[in-house]
C-alpha cells in the first residue's frame, strides 16, 4: 500500500538531552532523526527546542 504520512517531532529543550540519551541507544533512530528528516529546527522558536519534520515517511 503506498500510504504516507507526514510527521512532526517537538522537543521542549528541557527534553532534548533525555532524547539524546534515548537516540544514542539506538542506531536505526539516529540516522532516520539526523539524516532522514526534511527539517531539523535546533532553535524552534527562538528558544532551542526543537521541531524535527519528516515529509511522506512510510
Amino acid at each position: 500500500m503506498g500510504y504516507r504520512s507526514h510527521v512532526v517531532l517537538a522537543i521542549s529543550k528541557h527534553l532534548t538531552p533525555f532524547f539524546m540519551m534515548k537516540l544514542s541507544q539506538n542506531k536505526e533512530a539516529q540516522e532516520l532523526v539526523f539524516k532522514h528528516a526534511d527539517e531539523f529546527d535546533r532553535d524552534y522558536n527562538g528558544d532551542k527546542s526543537w521541531l524535527i519534520r519528516f515529509d511522506s515517511i512510510k
